[in-house]
């Protein structure tokens, strides 16, 4: 739970601006993530496994959970400003580029069948979950808070 990037950052602000259209998103806990890793290189499994837990969340929920308010913004109005605070460096908004925006506005969802079927494994977190766990770890630690 007490991983730290740019998004984990930006989603702990108290005000976290956002596009105005966002898609779900999906995380693994690290403990599912490490026992995959173990039980795929213990039976010597080759080949791509897409690795996430069940479920997703918006960055709405999240932003709630984590004690934020999510403001926002039309992306046509967000883009260059986020350009803008990106070039003059000021993290208070920003800590990356305006394409990254993208990857929130449009977010890849995996399926995790084939790392089920293959191994029989049985997510011990779901998304919700493995996101509380690390609202939990940010609420008492005071990490990443903005």
């Amino acid at each position: 739970p007490g991983f730290t990037n740019p998004l984990a950052r930006h989603l702990c602000k108290k005000l976290c601006i956002l596009p105005d259209k966002t898609a779900p998103f999906q995380y693994i806990h690290e403990d599912d993530l490490v026992d995959i890793m173990y039980h795929l290189m213990k039976k010597r499994k080759k080949g791509i496994y897409n690795l996430a837990a069940d479920g997703t969340m918006t960055f709405d929920e999240m932003i709630r959970i984590l004690g934020g308010y999510p403001l926002k913004m039309p992306t046509r109005l967000l883009w260059p400003l986020n350009n803008l605070m990106w070039r003059l460096r000021l993290s208070s908004m920003t800590e990356f580029p305006s394409p990254c925006l993208n990857m929130i506005r449009y977010p890849w969802i995996v399926s995790n069948a084939k790392v089920k079927k293959e191994l029989g494994y049985r997510f011990r977190y779901t998304t919700r979950e493995a996101f509380e766990d690390f609202a939990r770890y940010v609420k008492s630690s005071g990490h990443l808070r903005a």
